[in-house]
């Protein structure tokens, strides 16, 4: 996928985001991913973020040929999304809508953008709509879905090497077994 999109000029911020370091600015970094209605897939960018520090999503238009047969990448437009200077952390097709994700390029400090949460039709040329931010500070959301009839959202928040809890409860050590780490989740309203 990464030659497909270097030999075309119309990604080409992504191309040359491949020379930088994943979790900066204008580094290549994929953590987004969603089904569209029309059997394509949504690919959300955590990073590199535009000169007008909008979020990146593409479409991947023929992913089953491309996994399967190996068909060349067929990608759409190139899709800028003001996320309030934030990045795609998550991106999950809920109903007709997308909700997503939108968190800080590289590590979460106190001069970054919140984590948020938005809502989105899908269509290049619409705005997405700020949901809410996520509430605690701390909670660095990585992951969003939701079971269904039950009316809410559920938010899984990658804790990295910021805030450890271990299967013996202890809170804020450092482990190196990775096995004892977990994460937090957290239930909110619709």
């Amino acid at each position: 996928m990464l030659n497909a999109l270097k030999a075309d000029d119309r990604f080409k911020v992504l191309a040359d985001a491949t020379y930088h370091a994943a979790e900066t600015r204008d580094g290549l970094n994929i953590e987004g991913l969603a089904a569209t209605d029309n059997g394509g897939l949504f690919i959300g960018f955590r990073g590199p973020l535009t000169d007008k520090n909008e979020a990146l999503i593409l479409e991947l238009e023929n992913p089953m040929a491309t996994v399967e047969k190996g068909a060349t990448p067929a990608f759409g437009e190139l899709i800028r999304l003001d996320l309030g200077g934030r990045g795609v952390r998550s991106i999950e097709r809920i109903g007709n809508e997308y909700l997503i994700v939108a968190g800080p390029y590289g590590k979460s400090t106190s001069d970054s953008p919140r984590f948020a949460i938005y809502k989105w039709n899908g269509s290049r040329k619409a705005r997405p709509v700020h949901l809410k931010d996520i509430e605690p500070p701390d909670f660095h959301a990585e992951g969003i879905f939701e079971i269904a009839g039950k009316g809410q959202l559920y938010l899984l928040s990658d804790d990295g090497d910021d805030h450890f809890v271990c299967k013996e409860g202890k809170d804020s050590k450092k482990f190196t077994n990775d096995a004892r780490k977990t994460f937090r989740g957290m239930a909110i309203d619709r």
